[in-house]
């Protein structure tokens, strides 16, 4: 995660994800992103983040360069990083889980 810490912003142009964890450290370090404008990424990022298609460089380039050039923005982005990374907690899955399986044990 040291690596994190020193990025001025983290590219992510994956064309296939199933769980989205880089993005989630890199969040949790308060790294801004560019990631894949994809299902799986976007339902991980949510608003802490911006997203491209991810065949086109230059619409991840112009990403890049609104975060690189915007000091208010790239805070938004941290501030909003750390804030996602609090719905990915273990307890916050276990919660998850038990509410899916209360609600199938009343379903019986």
């Amino acid at each position: 995660m040291e690596r994190y810490n020193i990025a001025d912003v983290l590219l992510f142009p994956s064309l296939y994800e199933g769980f989205d964890l880089l993005s989630l450290e890199a969040m949790a370090c308060g790294t801004p992103i560019v990631a894949s404008d994809i299902a799986a990424v976007r339902e991980v990022i949510g608003e802490a983040g911006l997203f491209a298609d991810p065949l086109d460089a230059g619409g991840m380039a112009d990403q890049i360069a609104k975060i690189l050039g915007d000091d208010e923005l790239v805070s938004t982005l941290r501030a909003g990083g750390r804030e996602r990374v609090k719905d990915f907690t273990w307890e916050s899955v276990a919660d998850q889980f038990e509410e899916l399986y209360r609600s199938l044990a009343a379903s019986d």
